[in-house]
This record gives C-alpha cells, sequence and structure tokens, in this order.
C-alpha cells in the first residue's frame, strides 16, 4: 500500500534458494526496483507463495537449488 500511495513502480531482480521441498528458503534482492517498499513485497510474496518442483541429482535424490528473475511492478494507467 505504501508504494502505491506513493505511485512507486520498478523492476525488482531477485535470487531465491529453494529447499529439497520445493519452498523458498532465502531471497535476496540482486537489483532494487528504486522502492525499499517494492523489494520488501518482492521476497514476501516468493517465500509465502512460490513452489517450486524440487531439484533432484543423479541419483534422484532432493537437493537445494537457486532461481533467479525479476518482476516488474507497475501501477494501472487509471
Amino acid at each position: 500500500m505504501e508504494a502505491i500511495r506513493n505511485e512507486e513502480q520498478g523492476t525488482t531482480a531477485f535470487r531465491v534458494e529453494i529447499n529439497r521441498s520445493g519452498r523458498v528458503s532465502d531471497c535476496i534482492v540482486t537489483s532494487s526496483s528504486g522502492s525499499d517498499a517494492l523489494d520488501e513485497a518482492t521476497c514476501k510474496i516468493l517465500e509465502r507463495r512460490a513452489r517450486f518442483v524440487p531439484a533432484r541429482d543423479s541419483a534422484g535424490n532432493r537437493v537445494p537449488d537457486e532461481y533467479s528473475g525479476r518482476i516488474r511492478w507497475e501501477l494501472p494507467d487509471d
């Protein structure tokens, strides 16, 4: 809500560490959107909602993994 009130927009780049269960165990902002509120929201949302199919090693055992991405935060034109 703070970012909306301040009319903040931008792109947050992130890296998440994924545990053996496919859940996010850590989130690191690798490039800021310029808004602390948007950067914090990115990691909060990923930590709560993101689910991954667990990575597996050559023996088929679940192993930790990483994923990197970007989220573009835009206000509606209305």
